[in-house]
C-alpha cells in the first residue's frame, strides 16, 4: 500500500513539474505538421501513410483540427474536426467534435493531450505531445471487454487491489515535423 501512495505521489509531482514547464496552448500548438504514420499489428509493422496535421485558431474556445491521411491503399483521407474547450469543463478539458454528433473528451496535461474512448468493440486512448520542434501523435487499441484481471496479495492492512489490463494489438504513431 505503501508503495502505491508513492507511485501516486510520484506521479502528480511529474505531473505538476511538466505543467510548469510546458509550452503554451494553443499559441505554441497552431501550425501545419507532415510525417509518415506508421500502422502496426502487434509487433508487425502492416502499413504507413504521409500524414498532415494542420491546428488553426477559430475562435478563443475552439480549432480546427484537421488530419490528412495519404497512401496508395486507402488514397486520401481528410478528418476535419473541431477542438472546443466549453466553459462547463474543468480547465485543460476540451472536447473533440467529429462533427457528426460524436464528442471525445481531451485532456491536456504538461505538454500532451491525452484520450481514451471505447468504439465498435475497442478501447482506444490517443495522446499528441507538443515538442519545440514538431508534434509526436499516437494512438493504440485493446479488444474492449476482454480485461485480464489480477487481484494483489493482501496487505499488512488485509486491503487488496484488482487490476483488469488490456492487451494491445494495433498501434499507429507519427513524428509530426512543423512546416510554419
Amino acid at each position: 500500500m505503501r508503495l502505491l501512495i508513492r507511485l501516486f505521489q510520484i506521479l502528480i509531482s511529474l505531473t505538476l513539474f511538466s505543467s510548469l514547464s510546458a509550452q503554451d496552448w494553443p499559441e505554441d500548438w497552431m501550425g501545419t505538421y507532415e510525417g509518415i504514420m506508421y500502422i502496426y499489428v502487434h509487433t508487425e509493422l502492416r502499413d504507413s501513410a504521409d500524414l498532415r496535421l494542420e491546428l488553426r485558431e477559430v475562435s478563443d474556445s475552439s480549432w480546427s483540427y484537421v488530419m490528412t491521411y495519404s497512401n496508395e491503399t486507402y488514397g486520401e483521407v481528410v478528418k476535419d474536426y473541431l477542438l472546443l474547450q466549453p466553459d462547463s469543463l474543468p480547465a485543460h478539458t476540451f472536447l473533440m467534435d467529429e462533427k457528426n454528433g460524436l464528442y471525445i473528451p481531451e485532456t491536456l496535461i504538461g505538454n500532451t493531450m491525452y484520450s481514451t474512448f471505447d468504439v465498435a468493440g475497442n478501447r482506444l486512448s490517443g495522446m499528441l505531445s507538443w515538442h519545440s520542434d514538431g508534434l509526436y501523435w499516437e494512438i493504440y487499441t485493446a479488444p474492449a471487454g476482454t480485461a485480464s484481471s489480477t487481484t494483489s496479495d493482501p496487505d499488512d492492512q488485509a486491503r487488496s487491489f484488482t487490476v483488469d489490463s488490456y492487451i494491445v494489438r494495433h498501434t499507429q504513431n507519427a513524428w509530426l515535423r512543423r512546416l510554419d
